[in-house]
């Protein structure tokens, strides 16, 4: 019994240890955050931190801090023993969750205001605790109330400022992956990365040209950047060669370069993460920003040089992705509703008896809707994400054809009507090759292309209602190319072209007019877009479709005729969303 009573003893001596109203062991305090679904944000970022191997002092132990110091960060540091005080809103907009938090150090200066976004509160969470964890990372925690006077050490120096590098386009095959590359292996070493649609924003602020030396330290000082990466992808056959460089920010010369190699994209990517740093590490190092220019206001800033915090935003997933700076590299759906005019010429050679009707179609209108589908490309960007799914369908109204009667007095009823439809329709497989903002495709389906002019009322003994035009049902194979080119900003051009393999005629080549017909057909089309905003492209086309036959007639046949081609050219104005 007595062991037990000690064990006991022991046991209630750890409990009342651990609920200790200070920690000398935590490092960061968050002040309970602000906004929309705080309370979820707080305990995530809490547990994110924990498993970076960062100590956040208990909820319970704040809010009896706050009590007694109030949101005073200096106090709550001092109260606390530690480190940094966050103080964050969280908010939503968009479809995404959103968080500003504000670091300050355990004297309650400032260090860096953090911007991040999520489109769910874990990934909110993780990219903010990732900031905050390189944020903190040895700083000193607070000795505690008084005691702080009594160190005998005094005031610590100031702390080591984290380098900031921006990682610009890396041009050439497979480019982006390895940029994203970069960018891991350069947080994981402890780097603050600026996001590069930040980096080009303040550039374009202060009119910097980023080709030149000039260009780079402008676009440096304004978005306090130390050093400034980019590089170039090369293949040759199944080699990949990846030439990265590192130019400092203060001067805007390249101080260091890098040269990686691999077999594939993929193992090209595994040795720039594995080589980056021997290769470029000890060049960022020794790079620095450019001096900020001075305050117009008086000295009594403090000294800072004019910036009182650095400000980050990213996409607080889980890792950075060719996403993070608004790119739709590898977009899943793309699918347009749009609204066609058209016009159709039906035409025959080596009429013999010069009995066969031609047809013509001054305009008509349409509407129809098209899209592809990539169905991997919701949750990887692997070879798999560039195969996808194909449809379209188009349906024309208001066509009627009209002829004239022979025997009809002028604007008394003159012309026989003969009810027109039109209508076509496609179904295949696509596979796309990226090149950096350029999508190169192939592609090959199944469709049909109906137009037919149907009587203009019952028969009559007598009367010939019919419209003597041969109706047609094409059926066909397309096989087919198509290139998607970025041109500048969200506008694009596109041409596509495809061969139809005609698998039936339809009436054309019924017995009553030419049995033994053959045909081949071809389309074409050139597009302009304009991405509205992300996902949104308004685009406006001109086509070419156009079917050409050989009657192969003999003696006896009820027409004859040597050939016929029967074409079509429209123009299409429509509205798509691609994503």
């Amino acid at each position: 019994m007595s062991a037990l009573r000690f064990a006991s003893a022991l046991l209630l001596a750890l409990l009342a240890l651990t609920a200790a109203p200070t920690l000398s062991s935590a490092q960061v305090v968050l002040v309970p955050f602000n906004g929309r679904n705080s309370v979820d944000a707080r305990n995530a970022v809490a547990d994110a931190l924990a498993e970076r191997g960062v100590e956040v002092v208990p909820l319970d132990l704040v809010e009896q801090a706050r009590g007694e110091n109030g949101d005073d960060p200096a106090a709550l540091a001092s109260a606390l023993g530690a480190s940094a005080v966050v103080v964050a809103t969280i908010g939503r907009r968009g479809g995404q969750h959103r968080a500003e938090a504000t670091v300050f150090d355990r004297d309650g200066q400032e260090l860096t205001t953090i911007t991040t976004r999520g489109r769910r509160i874990s990934g909110l969470a993780r990219g903010l605790a990732r900031r905050i964890a390189n944020q903190v990372d040895g700083l000193p925690p607070a000795t505690g109330g008084a005691a702080a006077g009594n160190s005998g050490g005094g005031s610590s120096g100031p702390v080591a400022q984290q380098r900031r590098v921006v990682v610009l386009d890396i041009d050439g095959p497979g480019g982006t992956g390895t940029r994203t590359r970069v960018i891991r292996a350069l947080e994981s070493l402890n780097y603050d990365v600026v996001p590069r649609n930040e980096f080009e924003a303040g550039a374009d602020t202060v009119d910097a040209d980023l080709e030149t030396e000039a260009g780079v330290v402008q676009a440096s000082r304004e978005s306090q950047v130390d050093a400034v990466v980019r590089g170039t992808n090369t293949r040759r056959g199944r080699r990949y060669r990846s030439e990265l460089e590192v130019l400092n920010g203060s001067t805007g010369a390249v101080v260091g370069t890098g040269s990686f190699r691999g077999r594939s994209a993929r193992s090209l990517n595994t040795s720039v993460a594995r080589g980056l740093q021997v290769e470029l590490q000890s060049s960022i190092d020794s790079s620095q920003r450019p001096v900020a220019a001075q305050s117009s206001s008086s000295g009594n800033d403090g000294g800072t040089g004019g910036f009182a915090f650095e400000t980050v935003e990213e996409e607080g997933d889980d890792e950075p992705s060719p996403y993070d700076d608004g790119e739709d590299l590898f977009p899943a759906l793309d699918i347009a509703l749009y609204g066609r005019v058209f016009s159709r010429k039906l035409t025959y050679n080596d009429d013999l008896f010069g009995l066969l009707r031609g047809y013509s179609l001054a305009l008509g209108p349409a509407f129809g809707i098209n899209g592809s589908w990539f169905p991997a490309a919701h949750f990887t960007k692997n070879f798999a994400a560039h195969i996808g799914i194909d449809g379209m369908f188009e349906r024309a109204f208001a066509i009627d054809s009209r002829r004239r009667r022979p025997d009809a007095v002028p604007g008394e009823g003159d012309a026989e009507i003969f009810p027109t439809r039109s209508q076509t329709w496609y179904v295949g497989l696509r596979g796309r090759y990226p090149v950096g903002d350029h999508f190169f495709s192939a592609f090959g389906g199944f469709g049909g292309h109906d137009f037919v002019v149907q009587p203009s009322g019952p028969s009559v003994p007598g009367t010939d209602n019919t419209p003597q035009i041969p109706k047609v049902n094409y059926r066909y194979v397309r096989l087919g190319l198509s290139a998607r080119l970025a041109v500048a900003g969200g506008l694009y051009v596109a041409v596509r072209g495809a061969y139809r393999i005609l698998t039936s005629l339809g009436g054309i080549g019924d017995t009553i007019w030419f049995p033994r017909a053959s045909a081949g057909a071809a389309d074409a089309e050139f597009e302009v877009g304009y991405r509205v905003f992300d996902g949104l492209e308004i685009r406006v086309s001109v086509d070419w479709r156009r079917y050409w036959y050989t009657m192969n007639p003999v003696l006896g046949d009820a027409w004859i005729a040597g050939g016929a081609v029967d074409q079509y050219f429209g123009g299409t104005l429509g509205v798509a969303w691609r994503r």
